[in-house]
C-alpha cells in the first residue's frame, strides 16, 4: 500500500487514486459475455468464513463504506445492531449486493468447531445454503421409525429443505473465500486443535474445488509485532493440519500450495512485511459513517485493494469454470445420496 499512498502524495492525488479504485470496483464484471450460454455469472460471490467475532460482518460494512463513503445503505450501517445478529455474532447466512457485479456472503461464525458445524460449513461452501436462513441441522423426528434408526453421523448431514437450495449452480457457489481471523484470538488461532482441524478440512475442500482464497486479518490497527509473528505461523499450521490423515497428501499440498508460499498479482495486493502472501490485513471501521478520521482515506484504499485482488482471482475462477478447465464439484447433499437426507 505504501507504493500507492506514500508520504509524498498530496491530498488531491490521494483522492484521485481513491476514486480510481472505487470506479474499478463499481465497474467490475467477471466477463464480457455474461449470459446463460456463456456460463459466466452476472456477479461474483465473495464468501466470508471465520470464527465467532472475527470481524466478518464488520468487514462487509467496511467494504461498503470504502466504496461509497458515508452514503451507504441503512441496512449496512445498521449491520452491527441488525436483528440478523445475536448477542454473540452473526446468526443468519446473509448475502449483500455490493455492486451489480459483486455479492458479499456473510456466514455464521463457528463457536465450538464440532462435526455439526463442519457440515454447516460444507453446505454453505457447496453453494446450497438458502440466503437469510439460520443454517443448522434438522432435529430428529423420534416418532418416525426411519428416524429412530438413523445414525448420529447421518443426522449431522440432514438439513431441512427450508434452508437448502434445490441445487448449487455457478451463480450460487463461492468464487473467492476469505478466511477471516482476529489476531487478538492468538490462543484460538495457534493452539486450538479443533479450530485447526475444522478450517484445515475447509481448506482441503476449497483446494479440491479450486476455489481461490486468502486469510483476512481484520484488525490491522491492533497488530502488534508479537501478534504479527503469531499470524505468520497460521498458514503453515493450517497446511500441516490439512495434510494429516489426507488420502493423498501430495495432491493436498499441491492444491494448497498458495497457502504458504503462493504468489498473487502484486498490482492488487497489499502485503504486510514478514507475513505470507496468503494473508491480507485490513482495518475494519468501528465508528459511525458520519465520523471521519485522519486515516480513513488510507483505510479505504487498503480495503479496496484487498477486495480488487479477490475479485480478479474470482474472475479467473469463473472463466475457468465456464471454459471447462475447472469442473463443477459434485454435491454431497443430493437427495439420492444415502449419506444425506433432505426432508
Amino acid at each position: 500500500l505504501k507504493s500507492f499512498v506514500g508520504s509524498s502524495m498530496d491530498a488531491e492525488a490521494t483522492a484521485g487514486l481513491l476514486q480510481q479504485l472505487r470506479e474499478s470496483v463499481l465497474n467490475f464484471r467477471a466477463g464480457e459475455e455474461q449470459t446463460e450460454q456463456s456460463g459466466i455469472p452476472k456477479h461474483v460471490n465473495v464468501y466470508m468464513f471465520g470464527p465467532q467475532g472475527s470481524g466478518k460482518t464488520s468487514f462487509i460494512r467496511t467494504c461498503f463504506r470504502a466504496l461509497m463513503g458515508s452514503q451507504i445503505p441503512k441496512e449496512i450501517s445498521d449491520l452491527e445492531q441488525s436483528l440478523h445478529r445475536s448477542d454473540d455474532g452473526t446468526s443468519l447466512y446473509s448475502v449483500y449486493k455490493l455492486t451489480d457485479g459483486v455479492c458479499l456472503h456473510d456466514t455464521r461464525g463457528q463457536r465450538e468447531y464440532t462435526p455439526e458445524e463442519q457440515e454447516q460449513l460444507r453446505l454453505v461452501l457447496e453453494g446450497r445454503a438458502r440466503p437469510n436462513s439460520l443454517i443448522k441441522q434438522r432435529k430428529r423426528y423420534w416418532l418416525l421409525l426411519r428416524e429412530f434408526w438413523r445414525s448420529d453421523e447421518r443426522m449431522r448431514k440432514t438439513f431441512s429443505r427450508s434452508v437448502v437450495l434445490d441445487q448449487a449452480t455457478i451463480d450460487t457457489e463461492p468464487h473467492f473465500v476469505f478466511l477471516v481471523v482476529d489476531p487478538n484470538q492468538q490462543e484460538l488461532l495457534l493452539e486450538d486443535e479443533d479450530f485447526r482441524g475444522c478450517y484445515a478440512e475447509l481448506l482441503r475442500e476449497m483446494g479440491e474445488r479450486g476455489v481461490p482464497y486468502a486469510i483476512l486479518c481484520t484488525h490491522g490497527d491492533l497488530l502488534t509485532p508479537s501478534m504479527r509473528a503469531g499470524l505468520a505461523r497460521l498458514p503453515a499450521l493450517l497446511l500441516e493440519a490439512a495434510l494429516q490423515d489426507a488420502d493423498d497428501p501430495v495432491a493436498v499440498r499441491k492444491a494448497l500450495s498458495t497457502l504458504v508460499s503462493g504468489s498473487v498479482d502484486g498490482r492488487y495486493t497489499s502485503t504486510v512485511d514478514a507475513l505470507p502472501e496468503s494473508i491480507r490485513v485490513v482495518t475494519n471501521y468501528t465508528s459511525p459513517p458520519g465520523v471521519v478520521a485522519a486515516r480513513d482515506t488510507e483505510q479505504d484504499m487498503h480495503c479496496l485493494l484487498v477486495l480488487l485482488n479477490a475479485l480478479r482471482q474470482a474472475e479467473t475462477f469463473v472463466k475457468d469454470r465456464a471454459a471447462g478447465t475447472k469442473t463443477s464439484p459434485e454435491s454431497t447433499l443430493e437427495v439420492s445420496d444415502v449419506e444425506c437426507s433432505l426432508l
